[in-house]
């Protein structure tokens, strides 16, 4: 058999360690540009397969679709990609999720201050943490960084991080609500006065 050798290859010196070769893969999606995944958390499953282990998982909270636009929400995306793509080298997935959608997980985190929210889940540790700064790429880059050195206000996660099952955004805007409207006979109106 011949000995053929795929012209893109390249030979790999590092460290024979999942830490080294995972840091490795990353250098290389990096200069590829392949932006990184973020999940839209719209069932349990996603988070339980993809959030484990030594992974740290930022998630954000995003407007409910009613309080806001397709438009509006698809700049917040892109403020996640924007962080994603420069953070692409740290242990972190990527999540978001709808505001108003899981009222009692909001609850549980204490995320009663509006949104846009951010939360950092360490599931290996069984530690959260909550941006409290604006909402755009430069700080969450700044937090995400303390975070990796140990601030950024860490707690102990209390419980189970639980998402019920709701619809996947479809990428369009909130459809409109009708208002009920009464049909009310004048006959009825005078016999209330």
């Amino acid at each position: 058999m011949e000995n053929k050798k795929d012209s893109k290859a390249i030979p790999y010196n590092g460290e024979r360690t999942a830490a080294g070769i995972t840091a490795f893969g990353m250098d290389l999606a990096s200069k590829a540009d392949i932006d990184p995944e973020i999940i839209e958390l719209y069932k349990q499953s996603f988070y339980t397969e993809e959030c484990s282990g030594p992974v740290i998982c930022v998630i954000n909270f995003l407007p409910n679709i009613y309080d806001s636009n397709a438009e509006e929400r698809k700049k917040y995306l892109d403020t996640i990609m924007k962080s994603a793509k420069a953070n692409r080298k740290q242990p972190f997935k990527w999540f978001w999720l709808s505001a108003g959608d899981q009222l009692d997980l909001e609850r549980t985190l204490n995320l009663g201050f509006g949104f846009p929210a951010v939360v950092a889940i360490s599931p290996s540790k069984k530690m959260i943490a909550t941006m409290k700064g604006g909402f755009d790429s430069k700080g969450l880059n700044a937090w995400l960084g303390d975070l990796l050195i140990g601030k950024g206000g860490l707690e102990d996660l209390k419980g189970e991080f639980k998402v019920k099952k709701v619809d996947k955004w479809d990428g369009k805007d909130a459809p409109v609500l009708e208002e009920e409207s009464y049909d009310y006979d004048d006959d009825d109106v005078k016999d209330d006065l």
